[in-house]
Protein backbone atom coordinates (compact mmCIF):
# COMPACT_ATOMS: atom_id res chain seq x y z
CA UNK A 1 0.00 0.00 0.00
CA UNK A 2 1.40 3.68 -0.78
CA UNK A 3 0.88 7.50 -0.28
CA UNK A 4 0.51 10.49 -2.55
CA UNK A 5 3.55 11.79 -1.13
CA UNK A 6 3.80 15.47 -1.62
CA UNK A 7 7.27 15.52 0.47
CA UNK A 8 8.69 13.87 -2.14
CA UNK A 9 7.58 16.54 -5.12
CA UNK A 10 9.37 18.51 -7.20
CA UNK A 11 8.43 22.92 -8.20
CA UNK A 12 6.92 23.14 -11.63
CA UNK A 13 6.56 27.51 -11.58
CA UNK A 14 3.90 28.54 -14.02
CA UNK A 15 0.61 25.95 -13.77
CA UNK A 16 0.37 27.06 -17.61
CA UNK A 17 3.79 25.26 -18.36
CA UNK A 18 2.40 21.80 -17.16
CA UNK A 19 4.62 19.74 -19.31
CA UNK A 20 7.54 17.83 -18.86
CA UNK A 21 9.55 16.60 -21.64
CA UNK A 22 6.79 17.70 -23.56
CA UNK A 23 4.27 15.61 -22.40
CA UNK A 24 1.08 17.38 -20.62
CA UNK A 25 0.90 16.62 -17.23
CA UNK A 26 -2.29 15.30 -15.21
CA UNK A 27 -3.32 17.29 -12.69
CA UNK A 28 -4.15 16.03 -9.28
CA UNK A 29 -7.61 17.37 -9.25
CA UNK A 30 -8.59 15.01 -11.81
CA UNK A 31 -8.12 12.17 -10.05
CA UNK A 32 -9.66 12.91 -6.62
CA UNK A 33 -12.78 14.28 -8.84
CA UNK A 34 -12.98 10.68 -10.72
CA UNK A 35 -13.26 9.92 -6.57
CA UNK A 36 -9.86 8.05 -6.20
CA UNK A 37 -8.26 6.90 -3.35
CA UNK A 38 -4.30 8.35 -4.18
CA UNK A 39 -1.71 4.91 -4.69
CA UNK A 40 0.59 5.77 -2.44
CA UNK A 41 4.49 6.06 -4.13
CA UNK A 42 7.52 5.13 -1.99
CA UNK A 43 9.92 8.08 -0.98
CA UNK A 44 12.62 8.16 -3.46
CA UNK A 45 16.14 9.27 -1.44
CA UNK A 46 16.90 11.93 -5.04
CA UNK A 47 12.93 13.24 -4.97
CA UNK A 48 12.79 16.73 -3.43
CA UNK A 49 10.05 18.25 -0.86
CA UNK A 50 8.58 21.24 -2.90
CA UNK A 51 6.80 23.23 -0.02
CA UNK A 52 9.98 21.94 2.24
CA UNK A 53 11.93 23.58 -0.48
CA UNK A 54 10.29 26.51 -0.48
CA UNK A 55 10.63 27.44 3.07
CA UNK A 56 14.79 26.25 2.98
CA UNK A 57 14.60 29.57 -0.02
CA UNK A 58 12.70 31.45 2.88
CA UNK A 59 9.02 31.10 0.94
CA UNK A 60 5.43 29.80 2.05
CA UNK A 61 3.44 28.10 -0.29
CA UNK A 62 0.17 30.25 -0.04
CA UNK A 63 -1.65 28.45 -3.17
CA UNK A 64 -1.42 24.84 -2.37
CA UNK A 65 -4.60 22.67 -3.97
CA UNK A 66 -5.54 19.78 -6.08
CA UNK A 67 -5.32 21.61 -9.16
CA UNK A 68 -2.47 22.85 -8.60
CA UNK A 69 -0.51 19.61 -8.28
CA UNK A 70 0.65 17.90 -11.46
CA UNK A 71 1.03 14.49 -11.58
CA UNK A 72 4.02 13.12 -14.07
CA UNK A 73 4.76 10.23 -16.05
CA UNK A 74 6.24 8.35 -13.91
CA UNK A 75 3.88 8.92 -10.91
CA UNK A 76 5.89 11.80 -9.41
CA UNK A 77 4.60 15.16 -8.43
CA UNK A 78 5.10 18.70 -9.30
CA UNK A 79 3.49 21.70 -7.49
CA UNK A 80 2.36 24.58 -10.53
CA UNK A 81 1.70 27.94 -10.15
CA UNK A 82 2.63 31.03 -8.37
CA UNK A 83 1.62 31.81 -4.86
CA UNK A 84 4.86 32.77 -3.19
CA UNK A 85 4.90 34.81 0.19
CA UNK A 86 8.44 35.45 1.77
CA UNK A 87 8.77 33.94 5.57
CA UNK A 88 9.94 37.21 6.87
CA UNK A 89 7.20 39.17 5.54
CA UNK A 90 4.24 37.04 6.44
CA UNK A 91 3.15 39.46 9.51
CA UNK A 92 2.89 41.93 6.98
CA UNK A 93 1.28 40.05 3.77
CA UNK A 94 -2.23 39.58 2.78
CA UNK A 95 -3.65 37.02 1.40
CA UNK A 96 -5.42 37.65 -2.24
CA UNK A 97 -8.22 36.75 -2.81
CA UNK A 98 -8.19 34.73 -6.01
CA UNK A 99 -6.20 32.68 -3.73
CA UNK A 100 -8.74 31.51 -1.43
CA UNK A 101 -10.10 28.12 -1.53
CA UNK A 102 -11.77 25.85 0.22
CA UNK A 103 -7.58 24.38 1.18
CA UNK A 104 -7.32 27.92 2.68
CA UNK A 105 -6.10 27.22 6.58
CA UNK A 106 -9.81 28.28 8.72
CA UNK A 107 -7.82 31.05 10.48
CA UNK A 108 -7.44 33.06 7.44
CA UNK A 109 -10.54 34.70 7.17
CA UNK A 110 -9.86 37.55 4.70
CA UNK A 111 -7.45 39.46 2.60
CA UNK A 112 -6.07 41.40 5.75
CA UNK A 113 -5.85 38.26 8.29
CA UNK A 114 -2.54 37.49 9.29
CA UNK A 115 -0.54 34.86 7.74
CA UNK A 116 1.21 31.96 9.48
CA UNK A 117 3.92 29.07 8.72
CA UNK A 118 1.45 26.48 8.94
CA UNK A 119 -0.86 27.13 6.72
CA UNK A 120 0.25 25.23 3.74
CA UNK A 121 0.36 22.13 6.25
CA UNK A 122 -3.22 22.86 6.58
CA UNK A 123 -3.63 22.13 2.86
CA UNK A 124 -1.38 19.11 2.64
CA UNK A 125 -3.30 17.77 5.37
CA UNK A 126 -6.59 18.44 3.30
CA UNK A 127 -5.30 16.94 -0.18
CA UNK A 128 -4.48 14.04 1.81
CA UNK A 129 -7.88 13.40 3.70
CA UNK A 130 -9.37 14.01 0.54
CA UNK A 131 -7.38 11.45 -1.16
CA UNK A 132 -8.18 9.08 1.62
CA UNK A 133 -11.85 9.62 1.91
CA UNK A 134 -12.92 8.63 -1.71
CA UNK A 135 -12.66 12.16 -2.87
CA UNK A 136 -14.64 14.29 -0.11
CA UNK A 137 -13.53 16.94 2.22
CA UNK A 138 -14.37 16.50 5.66
CA UNK A 139 -17.11 16.88 7.39
CA UNK A 140 -16.76 18.35 10.58
CA UNK A 141 -19.58 17.18 13.50
CA UNK A 142 -19.97 19.45 16.82
CA UNK A 143 -16.34 20.28 15.87
CA UNK A 144 -14.45 17.02 15.30
CA UNK A 145 -13.31 16.22 11.92
CA UNK A 146 -13.63 12.29 11.82
CA UNK A 147 -10.85 10.10 10.37
CA UNK A 148 -10.94 9.48 6.66
CA UNK A 149 -12.65 6.93 5.26
CA UNK A 150 -9.86 4.81 4.38
CA UNK A 151 -6.60 5.65 6.33
CA UNK A 152 -5.56 3.23 9.36
CA UNK A 153 -5.33 4.91 12.49
CA UNK A 154 -1.69 5.99 12.29
CA UNK A 155 -1.98 7.71 8.73
CA UNK A 156 -5.55 9.29 10.12
CA UNK A 157 -3.59 10.69 13.39
CA UNK A 158 -0.94 12.04 10.55
CA UNK A 159 -3.34 13.74 8.68
CA UNK A 160 -5.76 15.00 11.29
CA UNK A 161 -2.48 16.71 13.06
CA UNK A 162 -1.91 18.82 9.45
CA UNK A 163 -5.27 19.84 8.88
CA UNK A 164 -6.40 21.11 12.32
CA UNK A 165 -8.03 24.29 12.71
CA UNK A 166 -5.65 25.25 15.60
CA UNK A 167 -2.45 26.08 13.64
CA UNK A 168 -0.36 25.23 16.77
CA UNK A 169 -1.46 21.80 16.76
CA UNK A 170 -0.06 21.05 13.12
CA UNK A 171 3.19 19.84 12.25
CA UNK A 172 5.71 22.48 12.70
CA UNK A 173 6.77 22.24 8.62
CA UNK A 174 6.74 20.25 6.04
CA UNK A 175 9.56 18.00 6.63
CA UNK A 176 8.42 16.79 10.50
CA UNK A 177 5.46 15.97 8.36
CA UNK A 178 7.11 14.16 5.33
CA UNK A 179 9.22 12.17 8.39
CA UNK A 180 6.16 10.97 9.94
CA UNK A 181 4.81 9.45 6.55
CA UNK A 182 8.72 7.99 6.28
CA UNK A 183 8.64 6.50 9.52
CA UNK A 184 4.67 5.67 8.74
CA UNK A 185 5.92 3.40 5.82
CA UNK A 186 9.06 1.24 7.49
CA UNK A 187 6.68 0.50 9.95
CA UNK A 188 3.47 -1.09 7.48
CA UNK A 189 4.23 -3.83 5.30
CA UNK A 190 4.09 -2.77 1.05
CA UNK A 191 2.20 -6.37 1.36
CA UNK A 192 -0.63 -5.15 3.46
CA UNK A 193 -3.67 -5.54 1.72
CA UNK A 194 -4.63 -2.13 0.77
CA UNK A 195 -7.57 -0.02 1.17
CA UNK A 196 -10.35 0.05 -1.71
CA UNK A 197 -12.92 2.34 -1.88
CA UNK A 198 -16.19 1.43 -3.04
CA UNK A 199 -16.78 1.21 -6.68
CA UNK A 200 -18.37 5.08 -7.48
CA UNK A 201 -21.95 3.89 -9.25
CA UNK A 202 -22.54 6.63 -12.23
CA UNK A 203 -26.02 7.51 -12.95
CA UNK A 204 -26.92 6.05 -16.24
CA UNK A 205 -26.67 8.01 -19.12
CA UNK A 206 -30.24 9.16 -20.96
CA UNK A 207 -31.42 7.30 -23.62
CA UNK A 208 -31.00 9.32 -26.92
CA UNK A 209 -33.92 10.40 -28.69
CA UNK A 210 -35.06 8.63 -31.62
Amino acid sequence: MGICCFYGCGLLGDASACRVGGVRLKRLADGIGEKLVGMIDPPRPEAKDAVAICRRAGYLYIDLKPSNVFITPHQGYRIGDLGFVPLNSLKYASYPEQYRSPYTAPEITDAMSTLNNRIDIYALGLILYQIFNNGELPQETDGTVPPPAYADYEMAEIILKACSRNPLNRWADPLQMGQAIVAYMQRNSVDDTPLVPPPVELPPEPAAEE
